[in-house]
Parts: structure tokens; C-alpha cells; sequence
């Protein structure tokens, strides 16, 4: 995911030095990229370790006529903490996600802000590491994956900066396919170039 991360950068980088203002138009159609950095609380029922917490990803996508349609994936750094097994004995867990999925939503312009609802659809993968503690140290530990599709429908809202852009987004994430799934609330600030 670092190496993902290190390539959006490098594209904005790139893009703002190297194209000139003159370009970019592309008649109707616009291209965005951006750096998305936030957060999500628990997608797990109550007393478990929050597989999202703070979070970096990006998104590229097209507008055409106010309809937008790109891709986003985001990398959640998760938690640790202790849980119970299903012996009742208690492991040390941490837990971490990653989304990788579809946007696609309505452009609407306030004055010079725009309001994007949209809905992202994708493949979402849960890590989970446990390790058993005695008292002479860890006893054992594992490591495992869950995925699952998710749904997310959120907002965003971008403000314009010349071809640059800073932004703002607040989703649900629903997860089905998790034993004993919560929606969780995520937010991401976006800084972003559009093209």
C-alpha cells in the first residue's frame, strides 16, 4: 500500500509541474486524482478491536457532464488490544483493513463548492493477528484474512484551488459479510488536482 501511496504522490507531483494550464482542457470531461488521509471507527460489534482507525489512500476518477465514476482504495492502520477467544481466554489481537472498490456519483455546484453524493462498491480485507500471552511470554500467535464486498455511500464536498483542490468526505461503511458487522463512519480530508 506504501508503494501505491508513493505513486499517486509522485503523479500530482508530476502532473503539477510538467502540464500547463493550457493542456488540461479536455472539453466535458474531467479527470480527477487525489490523496485521501483519515479515519473510520469499528466495522465489529461491540468490544472489538477497530480494524479501521486512521487511514491513507487516493482515488482517480472522471467527471463527464456533472456524473463521476473512478476508483479508491484506502489502507486503514487498525488497532490492537486485547479480545476473547471463543474459549473465553484472552488474546492479544490487532486488526487492519484495506479497500479497494468503485465510485460513482452526481456533481452538484454551490456557488464555488461542489457537493458529490456517491456510492462506493468493492472488496474489502480484514488482516487479524493474535498472539497468546502466559506467563512466560507469547505462547503462540496467528495471523489470518477475512474479505467481504462493502458499500459505502458517502459525500463529498471539493473546493477548487486553480487545477488543484481540497476536500472533505464523510461515508457509511457496511461490511456484510463480518460476524456480528456494524455500519462504521468514515471521514477523509482529500488534496487533489483536477485535469
Amino acid at each position: 500500500m506504501k508503494s501505491v501511496l508513493k505513486v499517486l504522490v509522485a503523479v500530482l507531483v508530476v502532473g503539477a509541474i510538467w502540464i500547463p494550464r493550457e493542456a488540461l482542457a479536455l472539453g466535458p470531461v474531467d479527470l480527477e486524482i487525489a490523496a485521501q488521509v483519515g479515519g473510520g471507527t469499528s466495522t465489529v460489534g461491540s468490544g472489538a478491536v477497530n480494524a479501521l482507525g486512521l487511514g491513507v489512500g487516493g482515488r482517480a476518477g472522471i467527471d463527464v457532464l456533472g456524473f463521476y465514476g473512478g476508483v479508491a482504495a484506502m489502507y486503514y492502520l487498525g488497532d490492537g488490544g486485547n479480545e476473547a477467544d471463543s474459549n473465553g481466554v484472552p488474546v492479544h489481537t490487532y486488526r487492519s483493513s484495506t479497500l479497494v472498490g468503485l465510485e460513482g456519483g452526481y456533481n452538484f455546484g454551490l456557488s464555488i463548492l461542489t457537493l458529490r453524493p456517491q456510492l462506493g462498491l468493492g472488496y474489502y480485507n480484514n488482516g487479524i493477528s493474535t498472539s497468546t500471552q502466559s506467563g512466560i511470554g507469547t505462547t503462540g500467535s496467528t495471523f489470518q484474512n477475512s474479505s467481504s464486498i462493502y458499500a459505502e455511500p458517502a459525500i463529498t464536498a471539493l473546493l477548487p484551488l486553480g487545477i488543484w483542490f481540497v476536500g472533505a468526505d464523510a461515508g457509511l461503511l457496511w461490511v456484510p459479510a463480518i460476524d456480528n458487522a456494524e455500519v462504521a463512519v468514515t471521514v477523509h480530508a482529500q488534496l487533489g488536482i483536477k485535469l
